[in-house]
């Protein structure tokens, strides 16, 4: 997965966290999704340490062979 879909995937995880305030869209992420909202940030943080490392290693220059 590229850099951008790492942070999409952590935006939706963030959302459904955010869903967790809701008393509608809780109940669904809860007995759809059968995630806490602990494991919703984690795993958005998660994607977010991902991306970083994703762009550190595709912005470092390449080692010339010699």
């Amino acid at each position: 997965m590229n850099v951008h879909g790492r942070l999409f995937q952590a935006a939706m995880w963030r959302d459904y966290a955010m869903q967790w305030d809701n008393s509608f869209s809780r109940s669904w992420v809860r007995e759809i999704l059968q995630v806490s909202r602990d494991e919703c940030l984690r795993r958005a943080r998660i994607n977010v340490y991902l991306a970083k490392r994703l762009n550190r290693v595709n912005s470092e220059p390449e080692k010339e062979s010699k």
